[in-house]
């Protein structure tokens, strides 16, 4: 930490729109949000726009696949033009078998139901989702220096 002290800073922010200014930023970490961005394109856009030369960021988090595939690392890089990016997969699990991890020790709080229940009713909602599948994923982008 002491080789740290005056050059790390951390910010919390609308990730559309850190109030950051443009090539200022040389690390973005983020765990288990990016399921949560309302508008995934405008973060990119915005992570993108304040991502230094050689700056890089990191996402790990949980996805939901179906049919159509997870969110693409090419969908990603069209969205932050000048980002190298990679996607990749560490693991692999039924969506429902999500819905229990999601689930387990939840029912205590919810008067009248079971984690079973809970678990059901996260299933049902993947399945109405079309998914089929959980994917641990890393997502990383690199801007060129």
């Amino acid at each position: 930490q002491e080789n740290l002290t005056g050059r790390v800073q951390f910010t919390a922010a609308d990730l559309a729109d850190p109030a950051l200014p443009d090539d200022s930023v040389d690390l973005i970490v983020s765990t288990a949000s990016l399921h949560h961005w309302a508008d995934a394109d405008a973060v990119i856009a915005s992570l993108g726009r304040i991502l230094r030369p050689g700056g890089q960021m990191v996402a790990v988090c949980q996805l939901l696949a179906g049919a159509d595939g997870p969110l693409l690392a090419g969908e990603v890089a069209t969205l932050a033009p000048g980002l190298r990016v990679t996607l990749e997969v560490f693991s692999r699990s039924p969506a429902v078998a999500l819905a229990a991890d999601l689930t387990a020790g939840l029912a205590s709080r919810v008067d009248g139901w079971t984690d079973a229940m809970l678990a059901s009713a996260y299933a049902a909602e993947f399945r109405r989702l079309g998914a089929t599948e959980a994917l641990g994923v890393v997502l990383r982008a690199a801007r060129p220096a």
